[in-house]
């Protein structure tokens, strides 16, 4: 999802914001039938909270540093 914002906005907000919401949360969620599939029901009562909710935790705090990198080399090559 960031890399098709980012070539139709080009705005860093933006694809940051895409990033957290393609892996932390659509990614999340297909982890959530593979963990009934393996682990079965009982799994699947907590996937939310065992894969959405720390996706969303680690990919927002990643893109967010990746965001600021990016913006730094930006600078620093003069766009």
């Amino acid at each position: 999802m960031s890399g098709i914002v980012y070539a139709r906005t080009k705005n860093i907000l933006l694809t940051v914001l895409a990033e957290a919401l393609g892996t932390g949360i659509i990614g999340g969620l297909a982890a959530y039938p593979i963990a009934i599939l393996f682990m079965g029901k009982v799994a699947g009562d907590v996937a939310f909270y065992v894969y959405v909710v720390p996706f969303l935790i680690s990919t927002t705090c990643g893109a967010f540093l990746a965001g600021l990198v990016v913006k730094r080399f930006k600078k620093f090559l003069g766009e």
